[in-house]
């Protein structure tokens, strides 16, 4: 899995190719990957998003917790071993048949903290981070919080990202990418999770829809190289765990944890249909300067032990201000071939 994959896109690029990065309608490429894979009607209907935002009046209420449901057992003063077991039993009942135990044991261990989550959800928010590698500022993401609205009839939050290559950093290799993620307004699962990128040397849609209710996920990846001159198609249906993020939506669910000094959370991250979990350590509390002025900030360390191409151990750091705003000031990332870094160069609320 790569971790917060829009963070890494700058390092490693090698392609000399110049090309003309227009900005994509993510919902007509959304469509298009999903006639592409043959997708049925009703699916592509219930994970349907409006054209246009839809703010949602209601104040945001903490999440609800999904739970086993559990008949009180009758009155007696000894559980037999046999009655223990039939207790067990019902408690899996909520797990299709055949489910991956692994995930199980996820959400053992979820179920305590994602209890006591505060969602920072602040309508229109901004954040304009420049990201720099050897000294040298590459390019920009800027995240973005847009108006609730909803997936089919479910109220979402909506996150959105958008990447770019700087002016002359393009001349090697552009890049202009665009990420959304919608959450469960009751539960901060996702339910939709897109991806595009529009590069120098290829093209990728990849899309996750999150059915919650029977615990799947449908993963639809399509990559276009330009260099090779080939398409590569793959579709995936799996498991996935009660509480879950996706590559983009766990950088903003941070924020909604209790973040304590010394805390330790173990979250399932779904991406591309595989389920990996991320580390995250709280490691203390640091003053940061930055065009917000000297900020008390909250130190994260965020660990993925699955190794890729760019990214060794996939190892990183984030400050957050501690304030219920919990606003990311900067960031630090550990690849093949070096330091990535970014910093906040604007906010706006």
């Amino acid at each position: 899995m790569r971790l917060f994959i829009f963070l890494l896109i700058f390092t490693g690029c090698s392609s000399t190719k110049k090309v003309e990065v227009k900005k994509e309608d993510v919902q007509k490429s959304n469509q298009s990957l999903l006639s592409d894979f043959n997708i049925d009607e009703k699916v592509i209907e219930k994970f349907n998003t409006p054209p246009e935002s839809e703010v949602i009046e209601e104040e945001p209420s903490k999440p609800e917790i999904q739970k086993p449901i559990k008949k009180p057992l009758p009155e007696k003063k000894f559980i037999t071993p046999k009655q223990s077991i039939k207790k067990e039993e019902k408690k899996d009942s909520i797990y299709p048949e055949n489910f991956p135990e692994k995930l199980k044991k996820f959400d053992v261990n979820t179920e305590n903290f994602w209890k006591n989550l505060n969602p920072v959800y602040i309508e229109n928010e901004t954040l304009v981070l420049d990201i720099g590698y050897l000294g040298v500022s590459t390019g920009t993401i800027e995240i973005k919080t847009m108006p609730k609205t909803k997936v089919n009839n479910l109220d979402v939050y909506h996150y959105h990202a958008e990447i770019h290559t700087a002016d002359f950093y393009s001349y090697l290799y552009e890049v202009h990418d665009f990420c959304d993620s919608y959450l469960d307004v009751r539960t901060m699962n996702p339910v939709k999770f897109s991806l595009i990128q529009r590069q120098s040397s290829q093209d990728v849609d990849a899309l996750q829809l999150f059915d919650q209710s029977k615990m799947e996920v449908v993963s639809l990846y399509k990559r276009v190289s330009k260099e090779k001159d080939t398409v590569k198609k793959k579709k995936r249906e799996k498991s996935i765990p009660l509480r879950y993020q996706d590559p983009f939506s766990v950088f903003q669910f941070l924020r909604a944890l209790p973040l304590k000094v010394g805390d330790h959370y173990e979250i399932p991250v779904v991406n591309k249909g595989d389920v990996e979990l991320i580390v995250i350590d709280v490691e203390g509390i640091e003053d940061i300067k930055s065009i917000l002025g000297t900020k008390q900030s909250i130190k994260i360390t965020a660990l993925s032990k699955h190794k890729s191409k760019r990214v060794k151990s996939a190892k990183m750091f984030f400050w957050y201000t501690n304030d219920e705003k919990r606003i990311l000031l900067k960031f630090q990332a550990d690849t093949k071939i070096g330091k990535v870094d970014g910093t906040l160069k604007e906010y706006d609320s």
